[in-house]
């Protein structure tokens, strides 16, 4: 606030207070259908320095990218029934010169339409309601000048310690199998993604067990069964052959046969991985965690795809994997 004092032509005093704007940082739109909570975010962005617009249609939204050129928007997964698809299609298309990141917002977690619009380009995603301030922790951590043509990219805090990390995991994988060798890649795993459990599991007979190969917090786990039945997440990473992320457990439609399991534990995150060995599909990379912001989700994304395909390497003989009773 700014209090300003005026000399009247009558000689009087005016008091006025007016709102002073900041020094603006960047653009950001916010399509969303609920537009009371779009326009909330917008004047929580604009008391943070960000030039924000609200819209709640997508021939407002179309206007603002082509005219305005925003750099980043925070999309609903439900904007005006398949508005959310179409817009990212849209930004896609040499009529948007400025390439705005984009962000995903959705009261549920809905991975296919999540996949599908993240084909299209969108890079992270959040599960309302969230804290404004994540809002501002993804804009100032993937703060950079626009791209025109090629997908805005998350680059990691230390490049030469992160390259680092992967070349030990990747030696530790080239030694091949050996005793306890798949325990320790996932203790490395766990430890840079800082997660509560990270775990391998082969598929044993597709659609009802797989087998634990591996599990950073149990080096005698390794060769047991469990049913599918209990791990839904596993399942559908079967089934799709893609990643999952999954922000929050509790509010998880894949999990909800199992939240009762899950009422007691520390986990909050899940996010697995396909593990392909030599063309084929062989099991599954599941990195279970504390609640993660947007932010680090992303890095850990991209981190566990790597990891999924450093673990294939040490895999020499995946038939001969033996299971327990």
């Amino acid at each position: 606030m700014l209090l300003m004092i005026e000399l009247g032509w009558s000689g009087g005093f005016k008091m006025s207070i007016q709102r002073v704007r900041p020094k603006l940082k960047q653009r950001i739109l916010i399509a969303d259908q609920d537009i009371i909570f779009a326009r909330r975010l917008a004047d929580y962005l604009w008391d943070h320095g960000y030039e924000a617009r609200a819209v709640q249609t997508v021939i407002e939204a179309r206007g603002f990218l082509r005219d305005w050129r925003p750099q980043t928007m925070f999309l609903s997964i439900n904007f005006n029934d398949s508005g959310a698809m179409s817009l990212m299609r849209f930004v896609n298309s040499d009529v948007v010169r400025v390439k705005p990141l984009v962000t995903i917002m959705s009261k549920q977690n809905l991975p296919t339409p999540f996949e599908e619009l993240r084909r299209e380009g969108a890079k992270l995603s959040l599960l309302k309601p969230f804290p404004l301030e994540a809002v501002i922790r993804i804009i100032e951590s993937t703060a950079q000048q626009p791209v025109m043509a090629e997908p805005t990219v998350l680059h990691v805090a230390n490049p030469v310690r992160e390259l680092h990390m992967l070349n030990l995991i990747l030696k530790q994988a080239m030694q091949g199998e050996g005793q306890g060798r798949m325990f320790n890649l996932l203790r490395m795993i766990n430890m840079k993604a800082n997660a509560i459990r990270s775990t391998l599991f082969e598929c044993a007979e597709p659609g009802k067990t797989a087998a634990i190969v591996a599990s950073n917090d149990d080096e005698n786990i390794g060769g047991k069964t469990v049913l599918l039945a209990k791990y839904p997440e596993i399942q559908r990473v079967l089934t799709t052959k893609r990643p999952l992320i999954i922000p929050n457990v509790r509010t998880s439609d894949i999990l909800a046969p199992v939240q009762d399991k899950l009422a007691g534990t520390p986990f909050e995150t899940f996010m697995l991985f396909p593990v392909t060995r030599l063309g084929k599909f062989y099991g599954v990379l599941s990195l279970r965690m504390e609640q993660k912001d947007p932010v680090q989700m992303s890095y850990i994304e991209k981190f566990g795809q790597v990891c999924a395909q450093i673990l294939a390497l040490s895999i020499t003989h995946p038939e001969q994997t033996a299971l327990s009773e």
